[in-house]
């Protein structure tokens, strides 16, 4: 029964941060991630960038094997904290619940 509950508590777990982190925004301000002053008066924009992309970080396509590691490592990563996060609330129910039956008797 206890694996169960633990079970249980890891996919609740698991459903509430993916609900939490869909609604996240990242900042536009590069100034703001790179800690410097805001500006003083408002600067052009950059022109758009020729490839069609947003955030340049590598300049090598992503395949889909790179993709679905990434997918993979992400749900793996979710899971095990949200199976640790059960496991410590199990652990302290049980604690609580012997320290009541210890106080009663």
């Amino acid at each position: 029964m206890g694996y169960v509950v633990i079970l249980a508590a890891s996919i609740g777990v698991g459903v509430l941060v993916y609900r939490l982190s869909a609604g996240m925004t990242t900042e536009d301000d590069p100034a703001m991630w790179a800690g410097a002053a805001p500006a003083a008066e408002p600067q052009a924009p950059p022109p758009p960038p020729s490839n069609f992309e947003r955030l340049s970080i590598s300049h090598d396509r992503l395949t889909w094997h790179d993709r679905i590691t990434g997918t993979l490592g992400l749900v793996v990563a979710v899971a095990v904290a949200a199976a640790a996060v059960a496991f410590v609330i199990y652990l302290a129910g049980t604690a609580v619940i012997a320290l009541l039956e210890k106080a009663a008797s």
